[in-house]
């Protein structure tokens, strides 16, 4: 908890061998809790040693005899030592490029639908893709080192794409959003509801650029950029 890295954005509630506990602190960033158990203000306790070992007994006894007695803990479901797979880059690299290629083509789809015109014409900016991959990365590690980065990003947006090396007379207009690893019709559904797709124009330019930044055991931060291009080149 007190790494300021963590990707963890809240604990709810914490288990121990003989109880459960419910956070009641004000809602703050991790390194900011206390995990003192023992302080009635900070943690909720939801069982007493006698309830917990009640309600260990009724959960099992159709199982064990009534002659036996239980212990006056509550049983772990959780192995003592949590042994976490490291990130994987090839995973996530895979899911980037899925997620681009599915996002492209229901984009397409959105405005084929929207319109129902023979001259509506919708392409892709794939080659500015990379710079602004690196934007996403950018914001990956903002939100890292300070948990309410993003909920800033409109007023850092401009420094964001002097990192990048995109001249202000080229910048698109698009939203950043980031997503846990969740399934992809969740993020197109996200995507669909800004409307962005609709704009009118017959010939209109998208950008749509996904960064994925694996986390260990199987998990990942998704970030996708998407909007229209004022502009065909960015140099």
């Amino acid at each position: 908890a007190d790494d300021r890295k963590c990707p963890l954005l809240d604990i709810s509630c914490l288990a121990t061998a003989t109880n459960v506990y419910a956070n009641i602190q004000p809602q703050a960033a991790l390194h900011d809790l206390s995990f003192d158990l023992s302080d009635p203000t900070k943690w909720q306790s939801l069982f007493d040693s006698t309830t917990a070992v009640k309600r260990q007994h009724r959960a099992f006894s159709y199982s064990v005899q009534k002659s036996r007695s239980f212990p006056g803990e509550v049983a772990s479901l959780q192995p003592a030592k949590l042994i976490l797979a490291p990130p994987s880059i090839l995973q996530t690299e895979e899911l980037q490029q899925h997620l681009a290629s599915t996002i492209k083509e229901n984009v397409r789809h959105w405005r084929a639908s929207a319109f129902r015109r023979a001259d509506i014409y919708t392409t892709f900016d794939s080659d500015v893709e990379s710079k602004f991959q690196l934007l996403l990365a950018h914001l990956e590690e903002d939100s890292q080192s300070d948990p309410l980065a993003t909920s800033r990003l409109g007023a850092g947006h401009a420094n964001l794409m002097c990192r990048v090396q995109i001249p202000q007379k080229n910048q698109p207009k698009a939203i950043a959003l980031n997503f846990p690893n969740i399934h992809p019709k969740l993020i197109l559904d996200r995507l669909k509801h800004t409307n962005i797709h609709s704009n009118p124009r017959s010939i209109c330019r998208f950008l749509v650029a996904v960064y994925v930044h694996a986390l260990p055991h199987h998990l990942c931060s998704i970030w996708v950029y998407y909007g229209t291009v004022r502009a065909r080149s960015y140099n």
